[in-house]
């Protein structure tokens, strides 16, 4: 949690657990006080802004093999199950509410639809929506007509979003962020080890540019895989192959996901297998995490300058100055031209970081000169005007 914190980037989940559910009587009764302990440590205390939150009661599997959902020992269909979940649903989304992290929450309960589950998740998304309007859905999935009015935030792979379609959903008010996740490969950034480092940084400035408004990485310690090494623990110290599942999984061959996915971290134990007392110590992280980090930083940046501009601009700030501060807005082609057409070289993307920044204190300080111009004029306008000029700041 330090190393997600001191990265500027949110783990899925700060709890371990989830909360309880039970049957009272009749109604439903939800005991969140675990759960609410972690979130004021990580969401109020730490500052994360983002998490999964949990859901009960929810279908699962995938096409054609469907597990109906059941709640409290009712199925979907039954009046019951009907009734209960509602309320349940409708509670949640006022508990998060009333603690202030209901825009940090989202639902993320399917995985990478294929084209024949999206009427399940349409017809799910639309429960939910009745009964809990203002929870986020999130889906890992391109904006794609059938499930358009269904999701409020869309998280496709970075090789399979129009562009296009990222302006329009942004435009009707939802959110768009986007992965990597075994896919893609290059020409496009990446976080696999035998690729520059460079990619996870500049990836974040290709986030920028696009529009989008967060990344997602799958997975942060996968370490070891039982069905690649059966007999003994993976050690990606030495090993830092990502292998496929059991069930993709062909007799006398290993499929094989990428160097490094799902692996940001390592064991601070440098041999899993060796003998000895458990290591209670940090994971190690990679350079790659660290140059995720960077961007993430660097996006703060541009995030930054854009608020002071707007600032500036109902300020009426020196319209010269506001003109090369857009500018600035627009990472350039040194940087990032197009989604496979980028620098290798870290010195463009510090160069005009640091542009950034001397723009950002040069916007600070001509909003500090306003500020003390504005309360110098109102101190010398009538008193009953003066009142109402100070709350209008």
């Amino acid at each position: 949690m330090r190393a997600f914190r001191r990265a500027r980037l949110n783990p899925y989940n700060f709890y371990i657990s989830w909360y309880d559910v039970r049957l009272e009587d009749g109604k439903v009764v939800l005991d969140l006080a675990e759960f609410d302990r972690g979130a004021r440590r990580y969401l109020d205390e730490l500052g994360f802004n983002s998490f999964v939150l949990p859901v009960y009661g929810l279908p699962s599997g995938r096409y054609p093999n469907y597990s109906q959902g059941e709640f409290l020992g009712f199925k979907e269909g039954e009046r019951e199950y009907e009734r209960l979940w509602t309320d349940y649903m409708r509670r949640l989304q006022e508990h998060v509410r009333k603690n202030g992290w209901l825009n940090k929450a989202y639902i993320y309960w399917f995985d990478e639809p294929d084209e024949t589950d999206y009427p399940l998740v349409r017809r799910v998304n639309e429960r939910i929506k009745r009964a809990a309007p203002d929870l986020t859905l999130m889906l890992s999935e391109q904006p794609e007509p059938p499930l358009i009015g269904v999701v409020d935030l869309w998280c496709p792979l970075t090789q399979s979003v129009p562009l296009d379609s990222i302006r329009q959903r942004r435009a009707a008010g939802e959110e768009v962020w986007w992965y990597v996740c075994v896919f893609p490969r290059a020409p496009y950034a990446t976080l696999f080890i035998d690729h520059p480092g460079t990619e996870m940084r500049v990836w974040l400035w290709q986030t920028w540019k696009y529009g989008v408004q967060g990344i997602i990485i799958w997975e942060t310690t996968l370490w070891h895989n039982e069905f690649a090494y059966p007999n003994r623990l993976q050690n990606p110290w030495d090993d830092p192959m990502s292998y496929e599942w059991e069930e993709h999984f062909k007799p006398g061959t290993r499929d094989l996901l990428g160097n490094g996915d799902g692996r940001l971290f390592y064991p601070p134990r440098r041999d899993p297998n060796a003998s000895g007392e458990p290591i209670i110590a940090d994971p190690i992280p990679s350079l790659r995490w660290e140059c995720l980090r960077d961007g993430a930083e660097d996006y703060e940046y541009f995030a930054l300058l854009e608020r002071l501009i707007q600032q500036a601009e109902r300020k009426q700030a020196d319209a010269a100055l506001l003109n090369q501060a857009r500018a600035l807005l627009q990472p350039p082609d040194t940087v990032v031209k197009s989604m496979t057409g980028f620098t290798f070289d870290p010195r463009p993307l510090n160069e005009h970081r640091d542009k950034l920044a001397a723009m950002v204190v040069r916007l600070q300080r001509a909003l500090q000169h306003t500020n003390s111009a504005s309360s110098f004029s109102m101190a010398h306008r009538k008193p009953q005007n003066r009142t109402g000029r100070f709350q209008e700041r």
